[in-house]
């Protein structure tokens, strides 16, 4: 098995665009040997750097897209461009071809990796290879605070797993003509446990073996508190234009862990790779084009023997990112979450109620400049419909919704010397002043209050008047401009779901309505569900495939396809639900796997997300979620989503409860190996040379003739491998360094073999038996090679 390395990048840079441009060249170099590196599926370039940073350098993955952008529209320039494209990612192709038995078959393999990852529908394909450099560094700070030894054992298993990978794919894409990215991505899905578990085995081999890596106490515990990525991820996509920086959370600290530290943010940054030809103002390298945050539910906690409110978290942020001045532009909650039906099981409305009473409390706080408004729409579809003649809470989460648009989108479109906006606000400061409390828990809500009830009689009014045409001119003019082509097809859609009565489909629309309001403001948006990784990651691809539309940098075809369904929603000659679907379709082809994935990978690993099997699926008609299960939320019409076995592989759920029996399997059954195949030798620790063939035949035939109550899935490999090389363990004359080498190398083509077959466990006792063999073949050639080293001078003096 070869040994790849990542793209390095030396020195600590100063911004995302300069570093992606310094990836960019390096992987264009002729003089650069790519075949030696890592890449994804995706067709990027996979490599590793620093950036500049007040408190010392900090880790950056940089995932840069390697397919060429064509310079025009004629279909020579699009040859052109498919030509350079192939020549670079030639490299990555190569690797998938050398995993298979013979060099005169791949055909088929060549045609599905043009299809694919040279294609535009390359952001539709799960990133396995990205997701398991995040599995695979999780492990091994899970395991150990030997931070040499926790680098040694990453670079050992992501090797491994990395290739593994790509033999799987390289078979899978090489049975079958024209595989389409659904069937690629069920098939990554199905596998994406063997992987994790792979990883975890080769992880936990590395670091147990002899000398120990200093171990991490309680590991289980701080899988479920600590185990965000310690460094950045950025990633450039050359179909959208964009480039995205995520700046990983604080302390390793997990979006599941809010108890006793603040909530796990991540700070995401969007900037332009391309100018778009009618830019109001240059693009700054220095400044992103879109800066949001992603946050799980804030809930109070304590530091230091005192609590830390809601309102206080809100403060240091807006401190922190300087967002306090009086130009300050408003800064919105978006929660992604749901006002749940019947039992509050996970808290979510208990959430939403003190994130709403400590959104007031901040805001009394702000002498006349509430700048912090929270939006809270049914994202899984499992909710309770938003109007005002519901619940006190329904009534609450829909006026502060309200007053969120009003404050931002709104306020853009409404003709000059329009006092609505005044009225609302002067309505809220009074309610602000009047509270009956100061306390942040005891505050009553806005909607209660009689300045709300005024506000909510205004709102319901105007959101008529705009469902009818009164308040704002909807036509889409030739000379609209993307951002005001957005805005409009947003308040149309806002006011038509969330008028104030209950509409019967309104749960269908609100992720749309959420992605527009995303991408059409471009303050500070806190966005994310109670954990911040399952609905995050759906809405904030919609978000960056919108946003990449108004920057105007996102490929031309794809561009024309979504400005002809604003202009005709907004127009009236498309209806909500027809232009909702074809929006859903648009990301489902083309963007539901971008980078929007990769702070959930980055947290606790690839999140949970599924979808309905329906014939409407396939036909992409439908829009509603059917059943009770809350982790089916993606629009009824996606067809690319595979992630049934998401579960298995977060770090709260799969990964922890499996984890911790591993490492116990692994120390239990290792120490069993070291004593009954190592007593042989004179100190009971090191096998001589003279006795591997006697022990690595009896670790193998210990497991193929003994009777297991489990872990036993390999015993007819065991027996076949014993049968194919008797040979090597009968022959006659000393045991030689060579004959090692030779079994090592059978002994880990073995390894592999079961490594990827749908019967592997981490609980198996083979892969365990084989990981120790492997281990003590590796030490016996290395203890010989100094001894060769110094025995072949004097045979070449001799001879001289």
């Amino acid at each position: 098995m070869p040994e790849l390395t990542f793209l390095k990048i030396e020195g600590n840079h100063s911004s995302p665009i300069q570093l992606a441009r310094l990836v960019q060249e390096a992987a264009g170099n002729p003089a650069q040997k790519l075949g030696k590196h890592y890449f994804d599926l995706q067709g990027q370039a996979l490599a590793e750097g620093q950036f500049e940073d007040k408190d010392g350098p900090r880790k950056v993955l940089v995932a840069v897209d390697l397919v060429e952008r064509a310079a025009g529209e004629s279909e020579e320039d699009k040859a052109e461009a498919l030509a350079r494209t192939k020549a670079k990612l030639d490299f990555f192709y190569q690797q998938l071809a050398d995993t298979l038995p013979s060099p005169l078959l791949r055909d088929k393999l060549r045609a599905n990796f043009d299809r694919l990852t040279c294609s535009n529908q390359r952001f539709s394909i799960i990133p396995i290879h990205k997701e398991m450099y995040f599995h695979v560094l999780r492990c091994v700070n899970a395991v150990t605070i030997d931070q040499d030894r926790a680098r040694t054992a990453f670079k050992f298993a992501y090797n491994y797993v990395y290739q593994l990978i790509n033999a799987d794919i390289a078979a899978f894409l090489n049975d079958c003509e024209d595989i389409g990215v659904g069937e690629i991505n069920r098939f990554i899905d199905q596998q994406r446990v063997k992987y994790a578990t792979v990883a975890e085995s080769m992880v936990m081999s590395h670091l147990l073996s002899p000398p120990a890596a200093t171990p991490r106490e309680n590991s289980r515990k701080w899988l479920k508190t600590h185990t965000a990525a310690d460094m950045d991820y950025l990633a450039t996509n050359q179909l959208t234009g964009v480039l995205t920086y995520v700046r990983g959370a604080e302390k390793q600290q997990s979006s599941h862990s809010k108890k006793d530290q603040p909530a796990a943010m991540m700070a995401i940054d969007r900037y332009a790779l391309v100018r778009s030809d009618d830019a109001k103002e240059r693009f700054d390298d220095a400044k992103p084009s879109q800066s949001q945050v992603k946050v799980p539910s804030l809930k109070e906690f304590k530091a230091q023997g005192r609590s830390i409110t809601i309102s206080q978290q809100i403060r240091d942020f807006m401190v922190g990112y300087n967002l306090q001045g009086s130009d300050a532009p408003p800064v919105v909650y978006n929660l992604l979450t749901s006002l749940p039906r019947g039992q509050d099981s996970c808290e979510q409305e208990a959430s939403a109620k003190k994130i709403f009473k400590g959104a007031h409390h901040y805001n009394a706080t702000r002498d006349n400049r509430p700048l912090f408004y929270v939006m809270n729409l049914p994202i899984n579809q499992h909710t309770q419909f938003l109007h005002y003649d519901g619940s006190k809470t329904q009534k609450e989460a829909l006026l502060l919704a309200d007053l969120a648009m009003v404050h931002t989108v709104l306020k853009d479109l409404l003709t000059p010397g329009n006092s609505f906006v005044a009225n609302i606000d002067s309505l809220y400061q009074n309610y602000l002043r009047n509270r009956s409390s100061d306390k942040e828990s005891e505050g009553g809500y806005f909607s209660k209050s009689l300045e709300g009830k005024q506000a909510i009689k205004l709102l319901r009014a105007l959101k008529e008047g705009i469902n009818h045409g009164k308040v704002i001119d909807f036509s889409a003019s030739d000379d609209a401009t993307r951002d005001v082509l957005l805005e409009k097809a947003l308040l149309k859609l806002y006011a038509s779901k969330y008028p104030g009565n209950k509409v019967g489909d309104q749960k269908e629309y609100a992720s749309l309505v959420q992605a527009l309001f995303l991408a059409a403001t471009n303050n500070h948006n806190f966005k994310g569900c109670k954990s911040a990784n399952e609905r995050f990651s759906y809405v904030e691809n919609l978000n960056a495939l919108l946003f990449s539309f108004k920057a105007g940098t996102l490929e031309s075809k794809i561009a024309n396809e979504i400005k002809k369904l604003l202009t005709g929603y907004i127009d009236g000659n498309i209806s909500a639900r027809d232009f909702a679907l074809k929006l859903h379709s648009i990301n489902d082809r083309y963007n539901v796997y971008n980078a929007g994935v990769m702070p959930s990978c980055m947290d606790t690993g690839t999140p949970k997300c599924y979808t309905k099997p329906s014939k409407k699926v396939a036909l992409g008609t439908e829009l509603q979620i059917r059943g009770v299960n809350t982790n089916f939320f993606l629009a009824g019409s996606y067809s690319n989503v595979f992630q049934a076995n998401a579960s298995a592989v977060q770090a709260h759920s799969g990964m922890r409860s499996r984890f911790g029996e591993l490492h116990k399997l692994t120390e239990k059954q290792w120490k069993k190996y070291y004593h009954t195949y190592c007593s042989s030798s004179s100190d009971g620790k090191v096998i001589k040379i003279a006795d591997m063939s006697r022990v690595a035949r009896a670790v193998i035939a210990d497991y193929s003739e003994k009777a297991f109550a489990w872990g036993s899935h390999f015993k007819q490999e065991a027996k076949d491998f014993l049968v194919d090389n008797q040979d090597l363990f009968l022959a006659k004359g000393s045991w030689t360094v060579a004959k090692s080498q030779e079994l090592l190398g059978k002994t880990a083509t073995l390894h592999k073999t079961i490594q990827r077959s749908d019967k592997f466990s981490h609980k198996s006792t083979f892969n365990t038996r084989l990981l120790f063999l492997q281990q003590e073949l590796q030490k016996h050639v290395e203890a010989a090679e100094p001894a060769m080293e110094l025995e072949q001078p004097r045979v070449l003096v001799a001879e001289a």
